[in-house]
């Protein structure tokens, strides 16, 4: 049941914010078509700690074709893991991850909302592992650095 509930949270607030993009955006961004060869900065609050390990955090994510580093600076703490990518709009794409994380396998979603083509904010959502499935979404900011 909370796995129902927690998709349809999903598909609520990816149509919310299509909706959104398309009627009320105020500058033109674009998304990278393909992530391989971007970095992204992500930042994480401490109000999070309940829905992942990097709360209050920085943390840099370099994509390949398929696959991911990151690094998370406030423990300087390595991951990697393997993703897809998709442009949901031309303002709005999502990444899903596949993720080794020690022991644990961990997925979850990134989507993108841009305000600019360098910066704007993402929805966290995960799905399985150490701190999902989880009802609630994370929002942060990101910037992407080339």
């Amino acid at each position: 049941m909370l796995f129902i509930i927690k998709k349809q949270l999903t598909v609520f607030l990816l149509i919310h914010i299509l909706m959104v993009s398309c009627f009320f955006q105020v500058k033109a961004c674009q998304l990278p078509e393909k992530m391989n060869g971007v970095t992204i900065i992500l930042s994480v609050g401490e109000e999070y700690n309940n829905m992942t390990s990097f709360e209050n955090d920085v943390i840099e994510m370099t994509f390949a074709e398929k696959s991911y580093r990151g690094i998370g600076y406030k423990n300087n703490r390595d991951f990697i893991g393997e993703y897809s990518y998709r442009k949901l709009a031309k303002n709005v794409s999502q990444i899903r991850t596949r993720e080794l994380f020690g022991a644990d396998i961990l997925q979850y979603s990134i989507n993108l909302v841009c305000q600019s083509d360098y910066e704007g904010y993402y929805l966290y959502a995960p799905s399985s592992g150490k701190t999902g499935p989880q009802i609630g979404v994370m929002v942060e900011r990101y910037i992407v650095v080339q």
